[in-house]
């Protein structure tokens, strides 16, 4: 595995996340159109590759990066949730695919408090978010309790 990294890869992989998010964030805007996501299912798709990407990302070296981008990715993530009608078998195994994530960066990482904060706060809200989406629907509360478990439990904050 890939321990460090040089500006180059450096600059190539931001450029690289941000102009996937850019797509990512496009496509969004245009949701219910032709061209946009019709699904959250199609969203998660469409944000697997950035995804991996990330999870790719050296910790604890590059920690402030990886969790840069996947807290702003959590951030517009559940507004999608809110956005789309309930999907939950993939909604949830997406989330559990990010709490992996996010477990790794406060397990392996130098993570400040600022960003412990930061992460707790996002986790939190969104596990908030899946709660009252999935009231409506029904049948899910175990997994509702179980977003950002993980995450969560590593947290010493």
């Amino acid at each position: 595995m890939i321990e460090k990294l040089s500006e180059r890869q450096l600059t190539n992989l931001r450029e690289f996340l941000d102009n996937e998010f850019s797509t990512i964030s496009q496509r969004y805007q245009k949701k219910f159109q032709p061209d946009g996501f019709q699904t959250l299912n199609d969203l998660i798709d469409a944000s697997k590759s950035y995804i991996e990407v990330i999870s790719g990302i050296p910790l604890p070296r590059y920690t402030y990066l990886a969790l840069n981008y996947l807290l702003k990715y959590l951030d517009f993530f559940v507004d999608a949730i809110v956005t789309f009608p309930a999907s939950p078998k993939p909604m949830f195994s997406f989330l559990k695919q990010l709490d992996e994530l996010f477990q790794q960066a406060v397990i392996r990482g130098n993570m400040s408090v600022t960003e412990g904060v930061r992460v707790k706060s996002l986790t939190e809200s969104c596990r908030m978010v899946v709660l009252s989406k999935m009231e409506r629907t029904g049948g899910y509360e175990k997994e509702c309790t179980e977003v950002f478990e993980a995450t969560l439990q590593e947290l010493n904050i």
